[in-house]
């Protein structure tokens, strides 16, 4: 069996020079703001490789929950995401099927405000790496990936009664296929 990866968008690299999207709470506790990338879904399936790559920054890392990562847009009970917690500045990496998360990784680094990072996973078909600023910190081998068409999303939701911002500088997503499938995906907002 033949393999390929193509390209449907005209992703470039030097995104990263300017601000992809910016997500801002307002100042009323609990407030949250959500984005998924509609229309784009990708499904990282077992003996094929997939990737995600993410440079985000916080405008403060302790009185917020961060989620990023590629989930089930429509119901938001499949995937795999990093997440930071309320009251904590480490990040976990967790994956969801049927509304369940398990925290695969429970400290993959530690955010600090208003700094760029990067996150990432690479999955081999069989085990998945995860990325901090492009260093592996950590694989989950023998990882079974969820059969569900997931898509990029980002949340930040607000603790207390100031504004939160989460600037995203670039995203990629991206799966092999075969000649016989749809190949490699890659979204921009």
């Amino acid at each position: 069996r033949r393999r390929h990866t193509r390209c449907l968008s005209d992703w470039s690299s030097d995104v990263c020079s300017s601000d992809l999207a910016v997500l801002t709470t307002t100042t009323g506790s609990a407030d949250s703001t959500l984005v998924v990338k509609n229309g784009t879904s990708f499904g990282f399936s077992s003996g094929y490789k997939g990737w995600y790559v993410c440079q985000f920054k916080a405008s403060e890392v302790t009185n917020c929950d961060i989620k990023v990562g590629i989930v089930d847009g429509a119901t938001n009970q499949n995937g795999i995401y990093f997440q930071k917690a309320t009251g904590a500045a480490t990040v976990a990496l967790k994956a969801a099927a049927g509304g369940v998360a398990t925290t695969l990784v429970s400290n993959v680094t530690t955010l600090v405000a208003a700094t760029n990072v990067e996150l990432g996973l690479y999955y081999d078909g069989t085990d998945l790496l995860v990325y901090v600023n492009n260093a592996a910190v950590a694989r989950i081998a023998g990882l079974s990936m969820a059969t569900t068409q997931i898509t990029p999303s980002f949340q930040i939701v607000n603790s207390t009664g100031v504004a939160r911002t989460l600037t995203l500088d670039y995203v990629l997503v991206a799966e092999e296929g075969d000649r016989n499938n749809s190949g490699l995906s890659t979204s921009r907002f």
